[in-house]
């Protein structure tokens, strides 16, 4: 049976290893103010502080967030200025002026908020352990290797996507899908 968990449960999860999915991060630290989810997961993480849960990410998540965030500040840029900016001016962007600072801006929320609030967790992967991710199923590649380090920390993953919906992992999530079990 899938365990699954809402912020109502985060009481049952004292001293359990809490693995935060990428989506959940730049929720709680790059907000645009539109979604639920913000409000949501950021009251889940204060809870887990509260808690004292582990808190832990990988190497993967931090560079999901810093790449993802990077292409919302790109696009803000282009929505600001009223204008298509092709996508291959990204990296003409990304060494402007206003690329410069957003690099540091995101680097700073990194550095000051993640880095010093969460456990940075990871594995070596050989051959073999690569093999066996690329053998398929429903979750892309980093999905598979998030799924991976779960498990073999004892990890619940907190995440927002839908594409774990099939998923033997324990999950926190607001993710009506996801709690939705017997879909």
């Amino acid at each position: 049976m899938q365990e699954r968990y809402t912020k109502a449960d985060i009481a049952k999860l004292v001293g359990r290893n809490i693995f935060f999915d990428a989506n959940i991060l730049i929720y709680i630290f790059w907000p645009t103010g539109s979604n639920w989810q913000e409000k949501e997961y950021s009251s889940m993480l204060s809870s887990l502080i509260r808690q004292k849960n582990p808190l832990i990410v990988d190497n993967t998540i931090i560079s999901e967030i810093y790449n993802r965030t990077f292409r919302l500040e790109f696009d803000k840029v282009a929505e600001r200025e009223h204008r298509y900016i092709n996508p291959s001016e990204f990296k003409n962007f990304r060494n402007s002026l206003e690329g410069k600072q957003i690099d540091k801006d995101i680097s700073t929320v990194l550095k000051d908020k993640i880095l010093k609030n969460f456990d940075i967790v990871g594995k070596s992967y050989f051959k073999t352990d690569i093999n066996k991710l690329l053998s398929g199923g429903s979750l892309d590649y980093s999905d598979r290797v998030i799924a991976d380090l779960c498990e073999s920390k004892s990890a619940i993953l907190l995440t927002n996507d839908g594409d774990f919906i099939d998923s033997a992992l324990p999950i926190l999530t607001a993710n009506k899908k996801l709690l939705n079990i017997g879909h």
